[in-house]
């Protein structure tokens, strides 16, 4: 019959916890312990990981709030000039429409003066056209008889004058006083020695002096005769009524050239 031993079973449990306890300390302990250090490494870079996630979600949101700040910045930067550009291109049309107008009215001022002018030198050619032909047919078929008529109205002229226009005639004869005494007589048709004669006598008793007759013949005065005497021309010639007559025309011309631009 099998004997169960105490004594032997007793000594076989200690030895298998003292064994227990060798392993242990050899074996599971250092193990436990580097599973420990191991959970616990794990345990603080989950909590890094952990701290480093929410830093990077920190960061993003960060980011996301910078750009957005700076996307509606830009977009009130861009609106902004915009708004700008639009004001700036607006005055720009105006001035250019405003120059562009100026022009224009400066043209259509231009363009009336430049035909203003050709209509006044066209009416200046008309006239001229005309005078010099009353001047030619003049010429041409005036009689004697009327270029000794203007010699005698000169010279009755100059009598009436020294009878009324007294403070004229001392004027005339203190400007004589120091100079020669020439009178430059230019005539259309040669004078007759009467007619010099009654000239020569006039002039003299208009100057209070003896005077020296200058005679020179001018068929373009048509008619009548021109007379310088010191500072004064006397001028009853066709030439100088056709000048008049010229001047009259014109103003007519003139005239009616303003009553059509008002």
């Amino acid at each position: 019959m099998f004997k169960i031993d105490l004594t032997t079973i007793l000594f076989q449990v200690i030895n298998f916890l003292v064994l227990a306890g060798l392993l242990y300390l050899l074996f599971f302990k250092n193990a436990i312990k580097r599973g420990k250090e191991k959970r616990e490494k794990n345990l603080r870079e989950s909590q890094e990981l952990e701290k480093n996630v929410l830093a990077s979600e920190q960061l993003k949101h960060e980011l996301e709030a910078e750009y957005q700040k700076i996307d509606e910045k830009a977009r009130t930067i861009i609106e902004q000039e915009h708004e700008k550009f639009k004001v700036e291109a607006k005055t720009i049309i105006v001035k250019a429409q405003h120059e562009a107008d100026k022009l224009l009215q400066q043209a259509r001022q231009e363009a009336h003066a430049l035909q203003q002018k050709s209509f006044a030198e066209f009416h200046e050619a008309i006239i001229d056209t005309v005078i010099e032909s009353s001047r030619i047919l003049l010429e041409q078929t005036a009689p004697d008889e009327i270029h000794h008529a203007l010699v005698n109205q000169m010279n009755q002229r100059i009598w009436e004058m020294g009878k009324k226009e007294v403070q004229t005639i001392e004027t005339i004869r203190k400007s004589l006083k120091d100079r020669e005494p020439l009178v430059k007589l230019i005539t259309a048709k040669p004078l007759t020695v009467e007619e010099q004669g009654t000239l020569v006598r006039t002039f003299s008793a208009l100057a209070d002096r003896n005077i020296r007759l200058d005679v020179e013949v001018d068929p373009s005065l048509t008619a009548g005769l021109q007379v310088r005497m010191g500072d004064l021309l006397f001028d009853n010639s066709y030439q100088a009524k056709l000048l008049v007559l010229r001047e009259q025309v014109k103003k007519e011309f003139d005239k009616l050239t303003a009553e059509d631009n008002a």
